[in-house]
């Protein structure tokens, strides 16, 4: 099970993630998560390990 406050994201999470930074050309941010902090921590944690 995935643990968004270590960094670890779901599948359907990661797929997300591998595509934005793919696709994102010049673009300065990434992802934008319209949610909570929680919402969102799994996907800076995991950005920032890598």
């Amino acid at each position: 099970m995935a643990d968004a406050m270590n960094g670890q994201l779901t599948d359907d999470q990661r797929r997300i993630l591998d595509y934005t930074k793919q696709h994102r050309g010049t673009a300065e941010i990434t992802l934008a998560v319209n949610g909570s902090a929680v919402m969102a921590a799994g996907f800076i944690m995991a950005r920032t390990r890598r």
